[in-house]
């Protein structure tokens, strides 16, 4: 079991190498700085302990220079360095763009045409004298 520095615990199982007859254990990438122990069982003793540090340059908030925002802008899919382009309504623009457009209207529409279409195709023919 490895237990990572706020205490969650990851149960893992050892890989054995048959050439060498050793145990190794892999677990889910780290995300805390701080020490991992691994444990045998659940209150079994500690067989190893490990210190994790991330990056310093994953903790600074200040790396990403002005040059570099067209770069971002258009990795996620933005263009003209714009998040939200607003025409018209900014509280109708916020809400679409937090939920989605509406789509109820349209969907209504679309089952009454294909009411109207199943009843125009199923609907029966009067029969004549003549055609009988």
């Amino acid at each position: 079991m490895i237990i990572s520095p706020s205490g969650l615990e990851e149960r893992v199982a050892p890989r054995i190498q048959t050439g060498t007859g050793t145990e190794e254990f892999f677990s889910s990438p780290t995300t805390e700085t701080g020490v991992y122990f691994l444990r045998e069982g659940n209150a079994g003793a500690t067989l190893e302990a490990r210190a994790v540090a991330l990056p310093s340059r994953e903790g600074d908030p200040d790396t990403l220079r002005q040059e570099d925002l067209p770069f971002l802008w258009s990795a996620l899919g933005a263009t003209g360095g714009s998040v939200l382009d607003i025409e018209g309504n900014l509280e109708q623009a916020i809400r679409e763009t937090r939920y989605g457009i509406e789509l109820w209207r349209y969907f209504i529409a679309l089952a009454l045409l294909c009411a109207l279409a199943e009843m125009l195709v199923g609907r029966e023919r009067k029969v004549t004298g003549d055609e009988r």
